[in-house]
């Protein structure tokens, strides 16, 4: 296998959340770290480094951490995952958006042991009749390709190259699907701190 990396989309505009979804709290009153700061030290003990894909602030803590600037042109993930592909064109990528507050160990596991010499990345549903997920997947050197004619095209629908034969599309355990779940807009995230209080309960 390939030299594996993680790379965290971070530029976003978050219009309907108001702020920057990267910079908001884990827990909803003491704030003892971002959600990108959870996101980093949860993959770091599976990638060979961390970076960032966008030009976001970020806490004091991630500010060593490698910044890719987007492919000027397009706009949304691609911009980012093309950027990063292409500074490293021979590295596989673990991608994964700044809005999955419950992304997980056990979630981050499943998905490399999904990936094989065979195929050029993995990109999840979460079942049969959902949509791709491809900003919590994986993506191989060989997808660049993907995403090179998408940016001939024009076309920043990421979740064509989900479709391609050679990507693998398996299905979440019911388990796990909760790492996949974006928040979104204000009420997305007090519904998310809500659970949470419930939890500790």
């Amino acid at each position: 296998m390939n030299l594996l990396k993680a790379a965290i989309l971070i530029g976003g505009r978050s219009r309907r959340m108001g702020r920057p979804k990267h910079l908001l709290g884990v827990d909803e009153y003491t704030l003892r770290a971002t959600w990108l700061e959870r996101t980093v030290k949860l993959v770091q003990p599976f990638v060979a480094e961390t970076v960032l894909l966008g030009q976001g602030e970020v806490p004091p803590s991630c500010a060593n951490l490698c910044r890719i600037a987007d492919v000027e042109g397009i706009s949304g993930p691609l911009a980012g995952i093309l950027a990063v592909m292409r500074s490293e064109p021979k590295t596989d990528w673990l991608v994964l958006a700044c809005d999955m507050p419950a992304v997980s160990a056990e979630a981050v596991w499943w998905v490399l042991e999904q990936r094989t010499a065979e195929n050029r990345g993995v990109v999840p549903r979460l079942s049969a009749r959902d949509w791709y997920e491809p900003l919590f997947a994986l993506y191989t050197h060989r997808a660049l390709e993907l995403f090179e004619a998408l940016y001939a095209e024009a076309d920043c629908r990421i979740g064509r190259v989900a479709r391609h034969p050679e990507i693998a599309n398996p299905i979440v355990p019911w388990e796990l699907r909760a790492a996949w779940r974006n928040v979104n807009t204000p009420e997305d995230l007090h519904l998310f701190y809500s659970e949470r209080r419930e939890v500790r309960l």
